[in-house]
């Protein structure tokens, strides 16, 4: 893979996966807008102690144009691979004012991933020898799967397998029906753990071994994939999927 290529490619992940997640946003809209813990009359009680200009400016995007402002993230989001210099710090504006809206990540580590991935691509359209903004979502994407599966190996639910069955079998998604059977089976569910913990722990070796990137990345996305049928993850989906192109990139002129 080429830069050209490897830019071209992870800006229209990115941009694709940017469009799923305001969409998503914009059809919550009227959820928010009800008196839930929510809505920006509960929220704003955080920001009460701010200057009265950065209250009043405040008000003036989230309680009447808060969705202007999504609408614009996702015509923002269309033309990002076509004019990512110029839209790419729009968008980090946008995502940004969105995470205000809901004191920090409003679904997560996806939303997480999603700004690292911005700030990343950003650094990568500065001309340097090396790549510097590969470099940092690679290493990124490497280090949250590392993460997660050394949490769960010192977690001994997790290695016994409970912690995943309690996560298949008392989810407010509707797990499907074959889902939670599977889940009650002790030994498909402990062998199930130990692979998922298998996968998150050994995810650095394609720094060493570039060769079985590919087969990380294909096993990463399956991953994700079940994640979604199982637990409603959609935007995990997606937000790791802007990535790979750069950690592919990566460990293989590494």
């Amino acid at each position: 893979m080429t830069i050209d290529f490897t830019i071209t490619l992870s800006f229209a992940l990115l941009s694709l996966s940017l469009i799923v997640q305001s969409f998503e946003m914009f059809s919550l809209c009227k959820t928010l807008d009800s008196n839930s813990p929510w809505s920006w009359n509960h929220v704003r009680n955080d920001f009460i102690n701010c200057p009265s200009i950065i209250l009043f400016s405040l008000d003036q995007v989230y309680k009447n144009n808060f969705k202007l402002l999504i609408l614009l993230q996702i015509g923002l989001s269309l033309c990002l691979p076509v004019f990512p210099r110029f839209i790419i710090p729009l968008l980090i504006i946008t995502y940004f004012l969105i995470a205000l809206r809901f004191r920090g990540n409003f679904n997560g580590g996806s939303d997480a991933m999603t700004m690292a991935t911005l700030v990343s691509l950003a650094f990568s359209l500065v001309e340097l020898k090396t790549p510097i903004g590969f470099y940092l979502l690679a290493f990124h994407c490497t280090l949250s799967y590392f993460t997660a599966g050394i949490v769960k190996l010192k977690n001994k639910s997790w290695r016994s397998g409970s912690a995943l069955q309690v996560f298949l079998t008392h989810s407010n998604y509707p797990v499907p029906a074959k889902v939670q059977k599977l889940a009650k089976q002790k030994i498909f569910i402990s062998i199930s753990s130990l692979l998922v913990i298998f996968f998150e722990c050994t995810f650095p070796l394609v720094w060493l071994f570039p060769k079985f990137t590919g087969l990380y990345i294909i096993l990463a996305i399956f991953f994700h994939i079940i994640n979604y049928f199982c637990l409603g993850l959609n935007r995990f989906v997606f937000a790791w999927l802007a990535s790979y192109p750069a950690l592919f990139f990566c460990t293989q002129n590494a």
